[in-house]
């Protein structure tokens, strides 16, 4: 009987691999039994995730980045890299006529790094989106190491570097890395390792010397490189990146390819979206797309221009969009570039398969994303000072005012008429309907543009295994605190210059209704914010939300006297319910009974109980709609 094999990222372990992807224990193996220490990232074998295994062999075990072989009982290294390829790949997107890939075959060996080029509504952004498992095919499949690409052993192999920034602006760079390294590295790595891993991420892409400045701060080409140094941090096995050179003068678009040029040598495949030409061949290879999806060269970059006939390469896109030539020289290319693409996938049939049966890579634990994401809120929140002055300033403020334009006398017993011949009370509903209309535009402003700014973050972390729910639910507590100390502020104000009619006791009521009803503008923002295509859009739109909120309010026509069918939809306005508890914490009706004046509206008699059966299902069902607006965003990935 052999000892047991120890393998991990520690020290201390027989089989030591250096990897974030590696647990510090991840495996064990003793006379052929492979045995999974509970590692975050799982221990795989020819492909399939395994808790334990008996080896048989030649087969191949999977750990991180790395390949090992079980060869006469014992493991060899194989190496590391990831081959990327596809069969008869097409995409058709939803109501299209026409294909705008049709019969994809592609390989991409390890250590390459490749360009897609064409030109526009080729289809490089769908291909490379297909590729890196975003979006699904119409038919095909895509190949990892000759294995499904839906396998759990790649999910932490891709580094996805979209066109907008997968990191907080407003952070500073060893910040914004350190919050990256621990969505990507494994549970229960120290502090001292991820400072190690985020330092050494820096200093491959030359970037150590600006750790300690604002994102915000930074050039063009460093903050690319800030994505590209996120991605290093995760040690995946292929990077996409989709026009990382894009709106770069032409030194920092050579630094950026020739960062990338490195990553290729360091075993890493490289796919890549460029339009820009000058350092192109800087590539291993290009592989050119004609409108529909054709692809008509692929190979060194040297050779492109001499395969094409002409002198440069803005000469072939401008062939490429012509059609008369396309019709008479390029489908003929294409036909020819098919026919290469398709020997090189050839006899290159799928290896394994997913077992769903079979344990699975862990990842990090939704409470763990849960505590670090909260913890990035708080950060982003001091981190933003302008933004934190708006938000401190905005309730004491708007109270101020309403201090101002109303009289102390409001809420007074004894009443006198004013100069107009009218109660001071005629204006208390208006001032009870401006704290919840106040409230109401705090979460609803606040919150509109939180999802929509951060949609690329978002759909990164989501590829690492961040959940819509716990994603959601950061943001909600981060709201709530903020919209605790709003509301409290306000009403704290406004208690300060107009004596209101509550006790201690009930004044604590007003507080939670004016905080609900903070709570369902945040709702509302929120489902606009996943919605909407930019923040422009969601500002605008949350306007009109807004003013439907109020119109139903009750306050201008009491909801008794509504027409159908806004009678019935009045029923689903949080301020309606809001505004009715402080009417009747107030006891508006009573004290307008007792000057002869006539009752307000029948909602002001609700009492407290049923007021709440009523208010915190509906403050359930908008706190809940955001999620469900997460999942229906069709580019979610």
């Amino acid at each position: 009987m052999s000892n047991p094999l120890l393998i991990g990222r520690d020290q201390s372990c027989d089989l030591v691999l250096d990897s974030p992807l590696v647990s510090r224990f991840h495996a064990q193996l003793e006379d052929g039994r492979l045995e999974d220490l509970k590692s975050a990232n799982g221990t795989f074998v020819d492909g399939v995730g395994v808790q334990v295994a008996q080896l048989q062999d030649k087969q191949t075990v999977t750990i991180g980045p790395y390949h090992l072989k079980f060869e006469e009982g014992a493991l060899r290294f194989k190496g590391r890299g990831l081959e990327v390829s596809c069969r008869g790949l097409s995409f058709r997107p939803p109501g299209f006529q026409s294909d705008l890939l049709r019969d994809i075959n592609l390989r991409i060996k390890p250590g390459t790094f490749l360009a897609l080029v064409g030109t526009s509504g080729a289809g490089k952004s769908t291909l490379m989106k297909i590729l890196a498992g975003l979006v699904s095919p119409s038919s095909g499949e895509v190949l990892y190491n000759g294995r499904p690409r839906s396998s759990p052993e790649f999910r932490r192999s891709v580094g996805w570097v979209p066109q907008d920034e997968i990191v907080h602006a407003h952070l500073t760079v060893e910040t914004a890395l350190g919050f990256s390294a621990k969505l990507r590295l494994p549970p229960g790595t120290s502090n001292t390792e991820i400072n190690r891993r985020v330092h050494y991420a820096a200093e491959q892409v030359t970037l150590s010397h600006r750790l300690q400045n604002k994102i915000l701060w930074l050039s063009g080409g460093e903050r690319k490189r800030v994505a590209l140094a996120a991605e290093e941090l995760g040690d995946p096995d292929v990077f996409f990146l989709d026009e990382p050179t894009s709106g770069l003068d032409p030194g920092l678009e050579k630094e950026i390819m020739l960062s990338l040029r490195d990553l290729a040598r360091r075993g890493r495949t490289v796919i890549l979206i460029t339009h820009a030409t000058d350092n192109i061949l800087l590539c291993d290879r290009l592989l050119f797309l004609a409108p529909g999806g054709h692809p008509v060269y692929s190979g060194p970059p040297s050779e492109a221009t001499e395969t094409f006939g002409v002198t440069d390469f803005a000469e072939i896109y401008r062939l490429l969009t012509n059609p008369a030539w396309f019709n008479e020289h390029g489908l003929k290319m294409s036909e020819a570039t098919r026919a290469r693409l398709n020997e090189e996938i050839k006899d290159k049939a799928p290896t394994g398969s997913l077992d769903p049966k079979r344990p699975q890579n862990r990842g990090i634990s939704p409470l763990l994303q849960l505590r670090l994401l909260l913890k990035r809120e708080m950060v982003l929140t001091y981190s933003d000072k302008s933004n934190l002055k708006l938000l401190l300033l905005q309730a004491p403020v708007i109270g101020l005012i309403l201090g101002q334009l109303f009289p102390a006398g409001l809420f007074a017993d004894s009443q006198v008429m004013d100069a107009r011949g009218s109660y001071p009370l005629l204006d208390s509903p208006t001032l009870l309907f401006m704290l919840v209309v106040s409230s109401l535009f705090f979460g609803a402003i606040n919150s509109c543009r939180e999802f929509v700014k951060e949609r690329s973050i978002f759909r990164r972390e989501r590829l690492l295994g961040v959940r819509p729910e716990t994603y959601l639910l950061s943001k909600l507590l981060t709201l709530s605190l903020k919209g605790l100390l709003s509301v409290l502020a306000l009403m704290m104000t406004v208690a300060y210059l107009i004596p209101l009619p509550w006790t201690g006791l009930e004044f604590g009521q007003a507080f939670l209704f004016c905080w609900t009803t903070y709570l369902g503008g945040v709702g509302l923002g929120l489902c606009l914010s996943a919605l909407v295509g930019s923040s422009e859009q969601a500002s605008t739109l949350v306007t009109v939300i807004l003013i439907l909120q109020l119109v139903m309010s009750g306050a201008f026509i009491p909801p008794d006297q509504m027409t159908s069918p806004i009678q019935e939809f009045s029923i689903l306005s949080i301020c309606r319910w809001s505004f009715a508890g402080l009417c009747q914490l107030s006891e508006l009706n009573q004290r307008f009974a007792a000057l002869n004046l006539p009752f307000l509206a029948s909602d002001y008699y609700i009492p407290n109980p049923l007021l709440w059966s009523v208010l915190l299902p509906l403050l359930a069902i908008h706190l809940v709609s955001p999620l469900l607006c997460l999942y229906l965003r069709k580019d979610s990935p």
